[in-house]
């Protein structure tokens, strides 16, 4: 087993594959994603396990720096293919080991794993205790890099679409029904103006909605990026050549995210929000994916929206750990944070803006 830094194209092509087609792969250690927050002056980092020649596991961090304090952040994994578990705790070795090469006052994982009762193959089976974990506490203190909570899972083994659509409520299994009977074309976005034009709906819906999405210049490139390819699909919804709505997704561990979208709101209601969601279900199907994850969160007209599809949610429980490496400095970053908090907007896009002129 060898465990080492990806810094080459030829090892990040091979490790954004395996995070693509290994079940338990997360969008958020694909390469682009962790590339997208040098926009902040944070870093990243691969870290691949090999055996055989093949890669068996590894991880994605990204450094975050706020001043002179350096954060190790893995907002997912590490990841490890099925029936290597007991390489887990080398690979957490190594990522104590880099954190502490970078001077970072502290380090933070987020592994998906799979608790007794869960049985679903894209959750890591948790067989034995890592020996670092009697040095670490539980949660994530560190809130200004996302770490996945959990999967908001449609089930798709049956691989048919009649058979999901007759098991939801017949409320809406009747919405979705008269989504299709608006007229709505559904279109694959790649032009860069046109998924431009896209992310300005994603921002308005944002704004109307009161929560934040990242902005154009800090994720746009990046975005366009995955989309060139194929790691993220934009799915547009058109009536007569108008857009209609928008949702944005990403492939990983055999299966779609859902990332964000948008809809114009306009009377009468074209339904755009249940009719690409349905798109989503039916490309899933297409490819032969096991699932969907429509994604947690949201305010409760989204939650609602996004339980119409019947969802089980399956939450990440006791798989949050953070390392304090160096308490006095961690300390006193807890200090200032309480006064940066209230700023947190302002000061990304401060950060944002300064490097961009770089």
């Amino acid at each position: 087993m060898r465990i080492f830094y990806a810094k080459d194209k030829y090892w990040i092509d091979r490790w954004d594959q395996f995070i693509i087609n290994n079940k338990c792969g997360s969008h958020l250690i694909l390469s682009n994603w962790l590339e997208s927050y040098e926009i902040y002056g944070f870093d990243y980092e691969i870290i691949i396990c090999l055996e055989n020649e093949q890669i068996i596991g590894g991880f994605g961090a990204v450094i975050a720096k706020v001043a002179f304090f350096k954060f190790y952040i893995i907002s997912y994994g590490p990841v490890i293919s099925k029936g290597n578990e007991d390489k887990l705790n080398s690979i957490l070795e190594f990522a104590e080991q880099s954190a502490r090469k970078r001077n970072c006052c502290y380090m933070e994982v987020a592994i998906p794993f799979n608790l007794d009762f869960i049985d679903n193959q894209h959750l890591i089976e948790r067989k034995t205790d890592s020996v670092l974990f009697r040095d670490v506490s539980l949660g994530n203190k560190f809130k200004y890099i996302y770490s996945s909570n959990g999967l908001n899972w449609i089930d798709l083994t049956h691989g048919d679409l009649e058979v999901f659509l007759m098991g939801l409520a017949t409320k809406a299994r009747r919405n979705i029904r008269a989504s299709e009977r608006k007229e709505l074309i559904c279109k694959k976005i790649t032009n860069y103006e046109e998924v431009r034009q896209v992310y300005k709906l994603f921002e308005e819906n944002a704004v109307r909605g009161n929560y934040s999405i990242r902005d154009w210049k800090s994720f746009g490139i990046s975005l366009q990026k995955m989309i060139n390819k194929n790691k993220a699909i934009i799915l547009g919804a058109y009536k007569d050549n108008n857009l209609k709505g928008a949702i944005l997704l990403i492939e990983s561990g055999k299966y779609y995210t859902f990332i964000m979208g948008g809809t114009k709101k306009e009377n009468p209601d074209v339904r755009a929000g249940q009719f690409l969601q349905l798109q989503a279900i039916k490309l899933s199907i297409q490819n032969r994916f096991d699932g969907y994850n429509i994604s947690l969160g949201g305010s409760k007209g989204v939650i609602d929206f996004k339980n119409e599809f019947n969802p089980q949610v399956i939450s990440f429980e006791n798989s949050k750990y953070h390392w304090i490496i160096k308490p006095m400095y961690f300390n006193f970053f807890l200090i200032v944070e309480k006064y940066m908090k209230p700023h947190k907007k302002m000061i990304s896009k401060t950060l944002a803006f300064l490097m961009n002129k770089k």
